[in-house]
């Protein structure tokens, strides 16, 4: 294994337990703040899930000359967040991974 991939594999396995150790206390405060934003204000500000993940991944294509969908781009924003994580813990991240799944959620259901 390379110095890369151990430092990701530590990295990842600090991110899991540190996301498990937190469940256990905040898993419910995470999830309503997570839905609180969604299905709040956030749609206000920004508009529908759809029309902004549309818009993102027009932007996105054609930036790196290759298709994107709205699904990917919600994929890709968990996955940023996933990396912020391992780096440092910060509260806003995992509301934010459940807000980009929760968004994914309305993808899905055309909401």
């Amino acid at each position: 294994m390379t110095d890369f991939s151990q430092q990701n594999d530590t990295h990842l396995t600090k991110f899991l337990n540190l996301f498990q150790n937190n469940s256990k206390t905040m898993n419910q405060n995470i999830l309503q703040e997570a839905q609180n934003i969604v299905y709040g204000q956030r749609e206000d500000d920004y508009g529908s899930v759809t029309e902004n993940f549309n818009n993102i991944a027009k932007l996105w294509s054609a930036t790196l000359k290759h298709e994107i969908t709205p699904q990917q781009v919600g994929l890709c924003l968990i996955q940023l967040k996933i990396a912020r994580e391992m780096n440092k813990h910060k509260h806003d991240n995992l509301v934010d991974i459940a807000g980009y799944a929760a968004t994914l959620e309305k993808l899905h259901l055309n909401l």
